[in-house]
């Protein structure tokens, strides 16, 4: 009983939020608004594996591509995403911008529209769940692991492994991006042969 009184005391000085670690911060999930936090989201980041339930989207489509930076802007509620894409054998620099709603959903102009949600975060990795509408109206689901690393970790690619399954996205569907970096960064319209 001791016990129970200590911890709700606890949980009343910290007005209802206990203290996380330092590695890891709130998710989305109400525990602590996630918008506190998306700053820290900023800064360079590599695209380590993707996984769809359309595999031509993200194996020779629109999204195959490798992140290289993302800015967020907090007071005007929106995020820059600054990637390169590989098609038909050439890479080619983008960005697209989203919008950060409210519903806990970063909406993203891009190949259609795009409602992306953080679902994992770490101080090195990010694991996003984006819902795809193209513009024939054909939906796409796809999870991104992002890191600053080159490599996923064991950890991290557990629990991408755990949301493919959770997502229902077949195994097959998987592409280790950290082993097929073909755009070479910081060039326009490159060829990679």
């Amino acid at each position: 009983m001791k016990i129970l009184l200590l911890l709700l005391g606890v949980v009343l000085v910290c007005d209802g939020h206990l203290p996380l670690p330092d590695e890891h911060l709130p998710l989305p999930d109400g525990h602590l608004p996630l918008w506190d936090n998306l700053a820290k989201l900023s800064g360079e980041w590599n695209t380590l594996l993707v996984a769809a339930t359309n595999f031509d989207k993200i194996s020779n489509g629109p999204f195959h591509g490798y992140m290289r930076k993302v800015d967020v802007d907090i007071p005007n509620g929106r995020m820059v995403f600054k990637f390169s894409v590989m098609m038909n054998g050439l890479c080619t620099e983008k960005s697209a911008v989203g919008t950060i709603g409210r519903d806990k959903f970063i909406n993203i102009g891009y190949a259609g529209q795009n409602n992306l949600k953080i679902l994992h975060y770490t101080s090195h990795s990010i694991i996003v769940h984006n819902v795809n509408v193209d513009s024939e109206g054909t939906t796409t689901e796809m999870l991104g692991l992002l890191g600053r690393r080159l490599h996923p970790d064991n950890h991290d690619f557990a629990k991408f492994r755990e949301l493919m399954r959770g997502n229902n996205i077949p195994e097959e569907n998987l592409i280790d991006m950290s082993k097929t970096e073909k755009c070479p960064k910081n060039e326009r319209g490159t060829n990679s042969s």
